[in-house]
């Protein structure tokens, strides 16, 4: 049962009173007048810190698909008999993946529900990561990556989804800067825990350890989190639905601003995140499990980003919560470029220039999510497949140039980055610095 109480508080009861309870600066939740919210069964309390960890590392779900096997991809270049060109191919088609898995996730779920499509994801992710273990090509490997992707969509799709369900405005973006915490970790931790698998076992035991460590989540969500989306009887899932969704939601101001900011920001950092190990180890020599550790101490910008956003969300506003992290970034981007094309080839030019960076991407892109998302809870699923969307064009599109582009420098990498927190700033002083946009709340009929 939801009951909205004037215009600035938002109490939910889920299941029994008291469970769960939200305020929100910016805009109510809203169930919209000709819909039903069925009650709410939750076996974890979404207040706890054990529902903010379990959406967290399902949110992560394509973060432990990547940031492992980013050790392995020098690698992969002798054990395979392929090009680093080739090789690459396996983080694109990893993107492709996750990009239609974005395009089918969200529109299904608005419809049929948050639980069928994420248990059919993550379903689908297991069994790719399992054929991706047992891979004995590289042709292999890249058809299993794309699989692997296409089930990994899911949580990074629905976990936002369930937030807006529950949460809007400000403390949707509170929320979403906490889950962001708990996903930060795999970044952080990921490549460490890759090296070391490929070092005592090869690039196969990687795999097995991502099978290993969500299967036990994956048994915690099929008994402790239940539907959140409101399930009124909707218009079938056809294209021609599905597009005037699409079409809606392109078509408000207020959500592509933010979208296209995400956009940006994520150029600069799938730069990074899929171009760095060739850098760092077949560019400036160091060894994987030096990788590892430079790796993780970058990512330690991200989780204190998080941390800190989830608290300025709730003091400063979201918007301008998003200014400082756009502002950090272009500043964290300038630097690094500046260095790299002076000839600078050593590991503290790249490590603090982009710990920066990650900082203020922290700031930026979990609550850009929250603040395009709010004024849509008809369309919440939609709403974050379209932003999964936007995020994973970008990576998709840098990770191929980047690899054409590989010139046995950090060049072309930083250039790219700073590039992007160039635009990033541009967009946000243009478009958002200057005027709000006036969200639109009508779904499409």
């Amino acid at each position: 049962m939801i009951q909205i109480k004037g215009a600035s508080k938002l109490t939910v009861t889920c299941g029994h009173p008291g469970l769960f309870r939200a305020a929100s600066r910016r805009a109510p939740c809203s169930a919209g007048p000709s819909r039903e919210r069925i009650p709410l069964k939750f076996s974890l309390d979404p207040r706890t810190t054990a529902c903010t960890a379990l959406l967290g590392t399902l949110s992560a779900l394509s973060a432990l698909s990547l940031d492992p096997f980013l050790p392995a991809l020098p690698s992969l270049v002798t054990e395979l008999d392929a090009p680093v060109t080739v090789v690459q191919l396996t983080i694109s088609a990893f993107f492709v993946g996750l990009a239609c898995g974005q395009a089918l996730y969200g529109p299904f779920s608005d419809h049929y529900g948050r639980r069928p499509p994420l248990i059919f994801g993550v379903t689908l992710f297991l069994a790719a990561t399992l054929y991706c273990a047992n891979a004995g090509s590289i042709e292999g490997l890249i058809t299993g990556r794309f699989f692997q992707a296409l089930g990994a969509a899911s949580g990074m799709v629905l976990v936002r989804s369930i937030v807006r369900d529950l949460y809007a405005g400000d403390e949707a973006a509170h929320k979403m800067a906490a889950i962001w915490l708990v996903f930060g970790l795999m970044p952080m931790f990921g490549p460490l825990v890759g090296s070391g698998l490929l070092a005592l076992w090869g690039w196969q035991s990687i795999f097995w350890f991502m099978a290993a460590f969500i299967a036990p989540v994956f048994a915690v969500m099929l008994v402790a989190l239940p539907e959140t989306a409101s399930l009124q009887p909707r218009q079938a899932t056809t294209p021609s639905a599905l597009a005037r969704e699409y079409t809606h939601l392109l078509r408000q101001r207020h959500f592509m601003v933010y979208v296209t900011l995400i956009f940006f920001s994520q150029v600069g950092v799938f730069a990074f995140v899929t171009h760095s190990s060739f850098v760092l180890v077949t560019a400036l020599g160091f060894t994987v499990g030096e990788f590892g550790l430079v790796y993780a101490l970058i990512m330690t910008g991200h989780l204190a980003g998080a941390a800190l956003g989830a608290r300025l969300a709730r003091t400063i506003g979201t918007d301008a919560t998003i200014r400082r992290g756009v502002l950090l970034s272009f500043a964290s981007g300038l630097v690094l470029m500046g260095l790299a094309w002076s000839g600078i080839d050593v590991a503290p030019a790249i490590v603090l220039p982009m710990l920066f960076l990650m900082f203020g991407f922290s700031l930026i892109v979990p609550h850009a999510m929250a603040a395009a998302m709010t004024p849509f809870p008809e369309l919440a699923g939609t709403a974050s497949s379209l932003i999964g969307l936007a995020q994973l064009s970008a990576g998709a599109a840098i990770s191929y140039l980047l690899g054409v582009l590989f010139d046995g420098t950090a060049r072309p990498m930083t250039g790219a980055i700073a590039l992007s927190s160039l635009a990033a700033v541009v967009f946000y002083e243009g478009f958002i610095g200057r005027s709000q946009p006036h969200p639109a709340r009508t779904p499409p009929s």
